[in-house]
């Protein structure tokens, strides 16, 4: 059986937003606010804002799970 904490990061915390300097969407425009999975550790989404990347992981969070 998995721990606690095992379940939380496999079903409730699978993505994060991470500030990266530098980085780049995919259009060539600074994109620094990053939304990671916890899953794969790889990026699904950038933003310019942190305003933006909250906006949107709020979007992905709901869409999950409708």
């Amino acid at each position: 059986m998995n721990s606690f904490k095992e379940f939380v990061i496999q079903y409730l915390l699978v993505e994060t937003i991470v500030y990266k300097r530098g980085h780049k969407n995919s259009k060539g425009e600074n994109a620094p606010w990053t939304i990671i999975s916890h899953t794969t550790g790889k990026i699904i989404s950038s933003s310019k804002t942190e305003t933006e990347a909250k906006k949107h992981l709020r979007a992905i969070q709901y869409f999950k799970h409708h």
